[in-house]
């Protein structure tokens, strides 16, 4: 066993659209301090065969942020709090196992932007709105306070397992599982929680490789934020939806000399 500890603390220039800067934003804007603590133990059992890590973490910067009135506002602090747990087991040459899960929380401080919290719009799609004669894209100002992030899992998981032969052929097969988000900061729409299944088959030589990738295996229909929790547009996330491919083939041939 073996315990580590990381800490990081750095500033940061942040930068509005397109690399500009602007002669409004505050020196605050110009050293965003970003800090990281991070803590784990690392295992090793088995006799070697089966390796865990354990950790958690606190993180802490600024993201980007947008409230009305008074236009956009440079950044807005954050804070993102998580554990962690990774693994792999290799009990001979020709099997093994990755495996891995994530918890997090993550936090926006909505107190320090002129009395204005987040914005968010209509939670309703625009055929809605067509049907019942309601304005769309209306934007919304909350009250300031501190905003769980949207458009964020806390869950995470990830499962793969490969077996090769001597001979070169081997098939992996894996799965990724995510957590539900929530798309605005009224938490009234949530997108579902989901998994796919994964696999490849192969065969390696010395100097080239062929393989087969199946994705989504079970045809799962899900869909995620479009803008995930740290980009600016996370605003807009009932305005549009992230759907994610079904079932689909991917072949590949590599050569190297």
């Amino acid at each position: 066993m073996s315990w580590y500890a990381t800490y990081y603390f750095g500033q940061t220039t942040a930068q509005s659209i397109f690399g500009s800067f602007a002669p409004e934003f505050t020196s605050t804007y110009y050293h965003q301090t970003q800090t990281l603590y991070e803590t784990g133990l690392k295992f090793s059992l088995l006799r070697d065969t089966l390796f865990l890590a354990l950790s958690a973490y606190a993180q802490s910067g600024f993201i980007p942020a947008f409230v009305l009135p008074g236009g956009a506002t440079p950044t807005v602090s954050a804070n993102v709090q998580g554990v962690q747990l990774e693994g792999s087991y290799r009990p001979s040459r020709r099997f093994w196992a990755n495996f891995g899960f994530n918890y997090m929380q993550g936090y926006e401080n909505w107190t320090n932007t002129d009395g204005v919290g987040p914005t968010t719009f209509t939670p309703y799609p625009a055929d809605v709105a067509a049907q019942y004669g309601l304005p769309v894209s209306q934007i919304v100002s909350l009250a300031p306070g501190i905003y769980p992030f949207i458009g964020f899992p806390k869950e995470y998981g990830n499962l793969m397992l490969t077996y090769k032969t001597d001979a070169g052929f081997g098939a992996s097969f894996w799965a990724i599982g995510q957590g539900g988000q929530f798309l605005s900061y009224d938490y009234a729409v949530r997108a579902p929680a989901w998994y796919t299944l994964n696999a490849s088959l192969f065969y390696a030589a010395e100097h080239w490789e062929a393989r087969i990738w199946l994705y989504n295996l079970t045809d799962n229909h899900y869909w995620i934020a479009g803008a995930p929790g740290f980009t600016p547009a996370r605003t807009a996330n009932l305005e549009y939806a992230a759907l994610q491919m079904p079932f689909w083939v991917q072949a590949m041939i590599r050569v190297s000399f």
